[in-house]
């Protein structure tokens, strides 16, 4: 059993209109599910360890990270069927997805439950210095 699963998209898709866009081939499911799960595992796998985030199934698995990669998940699925037309509601739902990870990559939001990285840990130097100080006196 995998991160996430064809009943997982049932709080976010009916399942006649999953049917219709992927015509019943869960391999375009699939496909959409493992590059929404490669997006996510992108942002968060400098801070945290990604195995043990997407390796837990069921009620162990983070309810806001299952969330938003459905969401991405759907909007790539869309982008398969037909690039122009993905509806405006997977537009947005996919834009708050990504923001929301970035954000959590930046620090800006710290979700309480995922597991740190501990060994290895990656850190980045931040390169940069004040303002440059004109003292002409």
């Amino acid at each position: 059993m995998a991160f996430i699963d064809k009943t997982d998209y049932e709080d976010s898709i009916n399942e006649n209109i999953l049917d219709d866009i992927t015509e019943s081939d869960d391999t375009k499911l699939d496909v959409a599910t493992s590059r929404a799960i490669t997006q996510a595992k992108g942002y968060l796998n400098a801070r945290y360890d990604i195995e043990n985030i997407f390796n837990k199934i069921g009620d162990d698995r983070n309810p806001v990270i299952l969330m938003y990669s459905i969401d991405i998940a759907l909007y790539h699925l869309h982008s398969l069927l037909n690039p122009r037309k993905i509806p405006k509601y997977r537009e947005t739902r996919f834009e708050k997805a990504v923001e929301w990870f970035e954000a959590v990559r930046d620090s800006m939001i710290n979700p309480p439950d995922l597991p740190i990285v501990t060994t290895g840990q990656k850190d980045y130097v931040l390169s940069g210095g004040n303002e440059r100080r004109d003292s002409q006196i």
